[in-house]
């Protein structure tokens, strides 16, 4: 996720990707409403989020601007 997007943007993807943990390199609780974990520290043992993980599940998406002005992406299992 690009910093620079609007909340709005940033909000929109993380919905329609269903993300339910964003890995980041900043101090963030959260990322539009989306629990965060900063990758380069180990989180407190009470403080981690939960997330399922099977072999279809999602790694990451690759968003492109699209024609339409919605971001349109590819997912990545």
């Amino acid at each position: 996720l690009h910093t620079a997007n609007p909340e709005e943007r940033t909000r929109d993807i993380l919905t329609r990707s269903r993300t339910t943990l964003v890995l980041t390199d900043r101090d963030l609780p959260s990322v539009a409403g989306v629990p965060a974990v900063r990758v380069d520290t180990a989180p407190a043992s009470d403080s981690r989020p939960t997330a399922a993980l099977h072999p279809d599940s999602l790694a990451y998406v690759m968003y492109t601007s699209g024609s339409t002005g919605k971001p349109k992406g590819v997912a990545i299992t």
